[in-house]
Order: C-alpha cells, then structure tokens, then sequence
C-alpha cells in the first residue's frame, strides 16, 4: 500500500464527505427498501471492486486484485460503522440499529459508498508500477555463451564506485560533486567510458546504460538522483510511444527519445541493444546532443564487439543493428 501523506489526507477527507453527505438526507430512503443484509451481497461489493481496479489497472496480477478488493471491502464497512456511530450520535436511536443501518440496512449510504470506495482507494491499494512495461519484456530470451568460458549478456555488474569523481563543471559555480557508479579508468570497459565520457559535461546529472528489462548495466549520477527510478521509467517511456506510434505505423520501433520538462531534460537515445538514458539540465547547447550520439556509438560498438557473437543473425538484426 503507498501509505504517502498526500494519499491519506485525500482518503481521509473524502471519507468525512462520505459520512456527512448521507447524514442530510437521512432518513430518506429515495423509494429503496431497507437491506435485509445477506453474504452474497458482500460477496458482489468485492467482485464489483476487482473489476473497478482491473478496469484502471489492467496490469495487475489477480492477488493484487483481490487484496486491493479485500482492503475496499473494509474500508467501506469501517465508513459505514462510523455512519452508524453518527446516527446513534445524532438521531438518539439504539446503537445495535444504527450500526446495521449504516453497514448493511441503510441502502441509500450503502450504495455511495460502495459506488465511490474503488475510486477513493485505488492510489493507496493499486499505486501506478513504473517497472511494469520493463516486464513485458522479459519475454524475449537473452543471448547467453555456447562455452563456459563466454561472457553473457545477463551477468554484466556494476558495482559503486569507493571514491566519487571531481567534478567538470566548466561554467559553473556549484559544489556539487557528481556520484558515480563506475570508476572511470585504463581497465573500464565500454560502458563505463561512455558514461563517464557524458558525465564529463556539467549539465548531466545522470547517465546510464539499461538493457531491455530495465537493468541498469552502468551508470553516472551527480547528486542524489536515483537511477533505478530512471532506468524503469525510460522503459516505460520507450514502450508507452511505441504503442501509439505503433496504430499508424507498423511495427514501429523508436530510434531516440527527447523530452524536455521544466528546467531539465530526458534523452533515451537506442544504441544497438542497449539504451542510454540521460537526464540533465536543459539548456541551449548543442555540444551535449553532440555527446549523447557519440556515447551511443561508443556503446553500439562495444555491445557490437563483445556480445555480437553471441546472438544469432535474427536477434542481433533486431537488437544490435539499427541499420
């Protein structure tokens, strides 16, 4: 559950508004009978509130189904108990009556609130998944070595760097100083020098390089930015515009993306079959764009030398050559 501040003070609001709406017009009854209160009838609520989720949620497994089903359900009888309290409270009526009138017996306030609670929890049981476009991915088998002593393409780690690296900010007066996860030197291998290489200009905050299931192979980072969060979310970019452009062309498949968003900038840029991922501030300078094709290159022809052996013609057509 994403129990963030915001989420709640909403939930807890609306929820208020639940309560007081139905107190105005009670006792009316808007020619509804009252509920005689039957299992079946929760059984329904909860059906109706999977539903509602699989609706806004199409990517989500069944047990996330049911449990954001199951938390609704009572959610939605602990709204209806504190209904029940207030018209003890209120209209001077015996407590055991007031709480099934506003659990199961009081249909008008029944129905709001089973009609409202899907839509009023779905951001604390269903929260958005950055990463799932990167799991639709999985799918597609990874080339892997035909000896023992071959690399593959799934065990490629990354390990954080002991010392961050000084900063190259030409231009600019601040101290920040960049954290990277690679070191940078003679023995680094491809995609490590592409992303130093772009971390070199003052303006990246974080470059990185990410397979197609969204891992992250290298990375640069200035500041406390976090690279996994990015990683996922270029996947999801690359995936969401494929599909669209996808309905008027077929089988399209995106070369390079850039997005600009308030003062900074967001570059996934395809080199071969890896993507570079650049978010840096955004600013009138054509020698960054310069630097994201080359490091692109550097990382097309490293992937090219290392793994392209180990691909077959139809997966390195599809996934090294952009061509």
């Amino acid at each position: 559950m994403d129990l963030n501040g915001k989420n709640m003070f909403q939930v807890v609001l609306f929820s208020i508004l639940l309560i007081i709406v139905p107190m105005f017009y009670f006792p009316a009854r808007f020619g509804l009978d009252l509920a005689t209160g039957s299992f079946t009838y929760s059984v329904v609520e909860i059906i109706y509130y999977g539903l509602v989720f699989f609706i806004l949620r199409p990517g989500a497994s069944l047990m996330q189904l049911l449990q954001g089903a199951g938390v609704t359900f009572l959610y939605r009888v602990m709204i209806g108990t504190v209904f029940g309290c207030s018209l003890w409270a209120f209209y001077g009526m015996e407590f055991s009556v007031s709480l099934a009138l506003g659990v199961s017996r009081y249909l008008p306030s029944i129905l709001l609130h089973i009609a409202v609670a899907p839509f009023l929890m779905r951001p604390l049981v269903m929260p958005p998944a950055v990463s799932g476009p990167a799991s639709r991915r999985r799918g597609r088998s990874r080339p892997t070595a035909s000896r023992s002593g071959e690399a593959n393409l799934t065990a490629q780690p990354f390990f954080p760097s002991q010392e961050p690296r000084s900063a190259s900010r030409s231009g600019s007066g601040t101290s920040d100083s960049p954290v990277s996860r690679v070191s940078v030197g003679p023995e680094a291998n491809g995609f490590e020098r592409a992303v130093g290489y772009l971390g070199e200009h003052h303006a990246v905050l974080l470059a990185g390089v990410v397979d197609h299931e969204g891992l992250t192979m290298a990375c640069f980072r200035r500041g406390e930015i976090d690279d996994e969060l990015w990683a996922a979310i270029s996947i999801l970019f690359e995936e969401t515009n494929e599909d669209v452009l996808g309905r008027v062309v077929a089988e399209a498949r995106l070369k390079s993306l850039d997005l600009t968003y308030g003062t900074q900038r967001l570059v996934v840029a395809r080199a071969g079959w890896f993507n570079l991922v650049v978010v840096a501030n955004h600013e009138e300078d054509e020698l960054l764009s310069i630097r994201i094709k080359q490091g692109a290159e550097m990382i097309r022809r490293y992937a090219s030398e290392r793994y392209g052996r180990l691909l077959s013609a139809g997966t390195e057509e599809k996934y090294v050559s952009d061509s």
